[in-house]
């Protein structure tokens, strides 16, 4: 499509950097209403589906207006990551009742280390924008490196949800 180490344009780069944040923020949701449904066995209040997309969809047109690089969607990607892990923590490690099982916990347990791990992220990008010519190692390493680290810790909930669906199917 591109020659070989040119700079793809601005006007490509943008609009999939919106559509990445749009799709971030719409997984955190599902990750959350999910969470809520198997907790409280029913769907989040009101019209939160509606003002999720909106907010997505605005946050995304936003993060599009000639954004080069995803180093400054970063930061607010991590508020949104952070605030919904902790909740699914949350939901998850204090629920009680027939669904609770070592599944279950141990979701909890990787959304409270996915909450951690984004909390990281986004104070190691912000000083990467913030003060880009003088960063410790460790940013550099870790925002390098976010892509592996997230999809492993990613792999570890995918397999607690699914260990945590697993007594629910027996019952069927």
């Amino acid at each position: 499509l591109f020659p070989a180490g040119a700079p793809i344009p601005v006007a490509v780069v943008a609009p999939l950097h919106g559509m990445y944040l749009f799709a971030k923020l719409v997984h955190f949701w599902l990750l959350l209403s999910g969470t809520w449904l198997l907790c409280r066995e029913r769907p989040l209040p009101g019209r939160t589906a509606l003002w999720v997309a909106v907010a997505a969809l605005i946050s995304a047109v936003v993060s599009a207006l000639g954004s080069e690089s995803l180093r400054p969607v970063m930061p607010v990607q991590s508020v949104a990551a952070v605030t919904t892990f902790f909740a699914c923590a949350a939901l998850l490690l204090r629920h009680r009742g027939e669904r609770r099982t070592l599944g279950t916990t141990f979701t909890g347990g990787v959304f409270v280390a996915l909450g951690f791990l984004w909390s990281a992220y986004g104070l190691l990008f912000t000083m990467r924008i913030l003060s880009p010519e003088t960063h410790p190692g460790l940013a550099v390493l870790f925002t390098r490196l976010n892509s592996f680290i997230d999809a492993g810790l990613e792999l570890l909930l995918g397999f607690g949800m699914a260990t945590s669906l697993a007594p629910a199917t027996d019952a069927i």
